[in-house]
C-alpha cells in the first residue's frame, strides 16, 4: 500500500495535499463499501457457516470452479500491485 502512493500521488496532474485528501477518501470509502457488501452477502448466504474466508464457503462441484478463479484473480491483483523493485 505504501509503495502505490507514491505512484499515485505523482500520477496526480495538480498533486496538491486537497487533491490527495480527496483521493484517500474516496479509496477509503468505496473500499469500505466493497468490504461490507462483500461481508454482508457472505454472510447472509452461507448465515452461521460462514467460514472467515469466504471462498472457502464454496464447496459444491458447482460453484468451486468460481471459488478457484476468485482466488486466480485475488492472486493475481496481489502480483501486479507491487511494482518491481530494481
Amino acid at each position: 500500500c505504501q509503495d502505490s502512493c507514491f505512484i499515485i500521488a505523482g500520477s496526480l496532474s495538480n498533486p496538491t495535499k486537497e487533491r490527495w485528501a480527496v483521493v484517500t477518501t474516496l479509496s477509503l470509502v468505496l473500499c469500505s463499501i466493497l468490504s461490507l457488501a462483500c461481508g454482508v452477502t457472505g454472510y447472509l448466504a452461507f448465515q452461521h457457516d460462514t467460514a472467515g474466508n469466504v471462498l472457502n464457503n464454496f464447496d459444491d462441484p458447482s460453484t468451486r470452479f468460481a471459488a478457484m478463479a476468485a482466488r486466480a484473480l485475488l492472486g493475481s491483483t496481489m502480483f501486479f500491485l507491487l511494482p518491481p523493485r530494481v
